[in-house]
């Protein structure tokens, strides 16, 4: 029995996937969690195979999940799930040490498929793995692209969307959808939220 832990902050997608490995023989969901903070200290005390967790999550990145997780007594494997098919993304997660990269888009099959490969000491990315190694995030963790963290430090500065666009010729609709592209990445509900978080992690200073 293959035991499966599950982290996302929206329930849907828990409560799905929960019922998919629930209905089939070969797993068992041991933990679901809509916090990364309370999946960091529990997962490490349970016997788990495999981490299923979103690679964006309000109160801790899937970055630093990944780093904490891998270090668990039971050595899990850890698959990330994203919307985002992006490149740099996906570049961090795996130089960060997860196993597997899946968009939630994908079909409970190849999710189950991707699972019994990691678990097979494959990694199972979009990309192959020499690109992902040879990618440099630049240590922002590749969770957004140049463009975008040049946006956010002039907005953290306190820089309008006319003015960002003014700075870096661009249009203001371009500013504006990289902001609230920005805001789906990471999962914050404003871009004072989003300046805080880039903080945090050492995105901007």
């Amino acid at each position: 029995m293959i035991k499966i832990a599950l982290i996302d902050d929206h329930p849907i997608i828990t409560d799905g996937l929960s019922k998919v490995f629930n209905d089939h023989p070969d797993f068992e969901v041991v933990g679901i969690y809509n916090s990364s903070v309370t999946a960091s200290e529990e997962i490490p005390t349970k016997d788990v195979d495999v981490i299923l967790s979103d690679v964006s999550m309000p109160d801790m990145s899937g970055y630093q999940l990944i780093q904490k997780l891998k270090k668990a007594k039971s050595n899990p494997k850890m698959i990330m799930l994203s919307m985002f098919v992006e490149k740099s993304i996906i570049a961090s997660c795996y130089q960060m040490g997860a196993d597997g990269y899946i968009s939630k888009s994908e079909a409970t099959d190849k999710i189950i498929g991707t699972i019994h490969e990691v678990l097979d000491g494959k990694k199972v990315f979009p990309f192959p793995t020499k690109e992902l190694e040879a990618s440099d995030q630049n240590g922002k963790a590749g969770m957004l692209s140049d463009r975008e963290i040049e946006i956010l430090k002039l907005v953290a500065e306190g820089f309008s969307s006319k003015q960002v666009a003014d700075k870096l010729f661009l249009s203001e609709l371009t500013v504006n959808t990289h902001r609230r592209n920005m805001l789906k990445k990471t999962n914050q509900p404003n871009v004072a939220a989003l300046v805080n978080y880039a903080k945090q992690n050492q995105w901007i200073v």
